[in-house]
């Protein structure tokens, strides 16, 4: 039995949360957010207001989108990110994107600025 880390008979002692609050993107083209690190586990990621752009992910080894890149929009659905699936829902201008993990590796969450 995996603790919520995946550690064999763990008992989450080394689990660490990783969280934080955007609140503006600057610059041009796509804009990191935050990175979700390779290994993660329990992904959730949460709009806490309506914003006007959209969530992206994106691999810098090999450089490729895995969602909402090239200034497309997807649709909701399950999409396969590093190893995993993950659900992204849209309603609106409010986004969330969830995933039970692992990932297999780094994946930046970016948003489009201008």
């Amino acid at each position: 039995m995996e603790d919520r880390c995946g550690v064999c008979h763990g008992n989450g002692s080394t689990c660490h949360t990783v969280s934080g609050t955007f609140e503006e993107a600057e610059g041009l083209g796509y804009v990191d957010v935050g990175l979700i690190p390779a290994s993660a586990r329990e992904i959730r990621i949460q709009e806490v207001a309506e914003a006007a752009n959209f969530l992206a992910l994106w691999s810098q080894d090999p450089k490729k989108y895995f969602l909402n890149g090239g200034w497309t929009i997807q649709w909701d659905g399950d999409y396969q990110v590093a190893g995993t699936t993950f659900t992204y829902t849209r309603r609106g201008n409010w986004e969330n994107l969830m995933s039970p993990g692992p990932t297999n590796e780094p994946v930046w969450i970016q948003v489009p600025a201008s």
